[in-house]
């Protein structure tokens, strides 16, 4: 499995021999009707692509992408990490997170999650998520240090008091942050 939406209340109205089927097995195409109870992100499909021909390989691949479009890689990169089990790297960890792409919040999880988790990472998608997954069950347990390399917090799009936050829950969670240039 990939990744994963909720649904509400699904019901099945077809069920038909699968015509893309391949292998040994019966393999069935089903539709189903039912509520989605978050809309995936309308850019979201051509990121699925992505992830499924085995996901980004390299890191700052979100770089080259539209910042429309970084919504849609977060969206991906959560329900991708979700659908599976990650081992948490132990307490004490450094990891590096490239500042150089960063153009505004989306783009700092974006970079954030690489730090952690390598390319197509995830590590939250805004404060209340970071905050999550500083818990642990997401690629890190604290206390942990984080270098910020080639981080311009003047022209990173993101205002002082966002980064505030972002450095009080840091702090709360017994993240040491550095930067280093």
């Amino acid at each position: 499995m990939l990744g994963s939406y909720f649904l509400a209340e699904p019901s099945v109205r077809e069920v038909l021999p699968s015509l893309t089927a391949s292998g040994s097995g019966q393999r069935f195409d089903v539709t189903l009707q039912c509520y989605v109870l978050a809309k995936p992100h309308p850019r979201a499909e051509k990121l699925w692509d992505l992830w499924r021909s085995g996901g980004p390989d390299q890191r700052n691949q979100w770089m080259q992408l539209p910042a429309e479009d970084l919504g849609a890689w977060l969206e991906v990169a959560r329900s991708a990490a979700c659908a599976q089990t990650p081992v948490d790297a132990p307490p004490g960890t450094t990891f590096s997170l490239d500042g150089s792409g960063i153009r505004g919040t989306e783009s700092f999880y974006c970079a954030l999650g690489e730090a952690i988790n390598g390319p197509g990472g995830y590590f939250g998608f805004n404060l209340d998520s970071m905050r999550d997954c500083l818990l642990g069950g997401f690629g890190a347990q604290t206390p942990f240090f984080l270098e910020l390399k080639n981080f311009d917090e003047p022209s990173s799009g993101i205002d002082s008091e966002y980064l505030s936050h972002i450095q009080t829950i840091f702090e709360k969670a017994a993240v040491a942050v550095c930067r280093v240039d």
